[in-house]
């Protein structure tokens, strides 16, 4: 994948960091490791809906990426993208499921972004993708010019009617960002945040149930702010008022309760802005740095920390504010931990994400919940 196009997707897929809170618990479930079956070189477990049905990617011994659903039982589903007309191999990275078992992601193409049709240096891009509850794959992309190098969609988030939200790169090579809302019925409406600088971008994070998208933007001053698109195309732009070195905004619930992280004072800290407004700050104690990932409907935080031995762990906080660590026992080096997008958490609590073991190969695992 060429420099473009990995920009575009780190972007989209990595959350940046803070976090806090009021009370601090040390205790966990059993985690469950998973390995998609013939991930000889890791798994990658991004999304969980309720019922506990799980999907992600993994990398097979001969370094070709597929797709995975795992379901309650333990069985799996593997599937691949369509393949670009040349034949090389695609990667369907997986970012997002509803509970209706709809899945979207991207995946590369070395054909798409070349204007003569031929794969070269410098050509191909990433597109997007869902497949449907009976494997059925649809591709789309979000009004990208073809004729630009490294051209690039990448869905963030799903919701339970079937909108797909994310982000695209309208410029090429990864140099600009806008928003894009794919509806159920296959409607494409691109999008920036208002006073948006286009080269600093219009990150999209979230879509709820009532179809309301969250994310964030760097404006004219590559000043950040959090910003929601309602159904109606208008814009709510927001910050803390304080955060003079970075604002995110990464997940949105159906009541409409954000959840993100604001930098201020070079230290960075949770937040939670309820949907008149109101902001709820949290801290992890001892963390240098957080970063909010998820918000279910109960009002349950999943996100990342930096603790101070500079080690990456999760956690969780529940309504209450009451903080659990999630740490992965099996898990080696400094990152343990590392949770994927606004669906890495379900309404029952469950969670999942990725480790390194000794090795460095990556697992996928699941934090279940009581519910599930």
């Amino acid at each position: 994948m060429l420099a473009g196009t990995v920009k575009l997707i780190a972007r989209v897929l990595v959350c940046a960091a803070l976090f806090s809170s009021a009370a601090f618990a040390q205790t966990q479930p059993p985690i469950i490791t998973i390995d998609a079956p013939g991930a000889g070189q890791g798994t990658i477990a991004t999304a969980i809906k309720t019922a506990a049905v799980i999907t992600g990617f993994y990398v097979d011994a001969n370094s070709k990426c597929h797709g995975f659903i795992r379901n309650p039982d333990g069985t799996f589903i593997s599937f691949d993208s369509p393949q670009p007309q040349e034949g090389i191999h695609s990667c369907a990275r997986v970012t997002s499921i509803n509970n209706s078992g709809v899945v979207t992601g991207s995946y590369e193409d070395a054909g798409f972004g070349c204007p003569n049709g031929i794969p070269d240096f410098g050509c191909g891009g990433v597109r997007a993708f869902a497949r449907m509850p009976d494997g059925t794959i649809i591709t789309f992309d979000a009004p990208v010019d073809p004729s630009n190098t490294n051209p690039g969609t990448v869905p963030a988030s799903i919701n339970p009617a079937g909108n797909i939200a994310g982000s695209y790169d309208p410029c090429g090579q990864g140099l600009c960002s806008s928003g894009f809302l794919r509806t159920s019925d296959g409607t494409s409406i691109s999008f920036d945040a208002p006073g948006v600088n286009r080269f600093f971008g219009t990150i999209t994070r979230s879509i709820n149930a009532m179809g309301v998208i969250a994310g964030n933007f760097g404006d004219s001053n590559s000043v950040m702010h959090g910003f929601l698109r309602h159904p109606d195309g208008s814009f709510t732009v927001f910050d803390t008022g304080n955060s003079d070195c970075g604002f995110d905004a990464n997940a949105i619930n159906a009541s409409g309760n954000v959840g993100g992280s604001f930098c201020t004072n070079n230290a960075f800290h949770g937040y939670l802005r309820a949907r008149d407004g109101s902001f709820t700050s949290f801290d992890v104690p001892g963390a240098l740095t957080i970063s909010v990932k998820a918000l279910n409907d109960r009002g349950v935080v999943a996100g990342m920390y930096r603790d101070s031995n500079f080690v990456v762990l999760g956690y969780l906080r529940a309504a209450d504010g009451t903080i659990t660590t999630l740490d992965v026992p099996a898990a080696n080096g400094r990152f343990r931990v590392t949770l994927y997008g606004d669906h890495c958490l379900n309404n029952s609590g469950a969670v999942v994400g990725s480790y390194p073991d000794t090795n460095g190969a990556n697992h996928g695992f699941l934090l279940p919940s009581g519910d599930d």
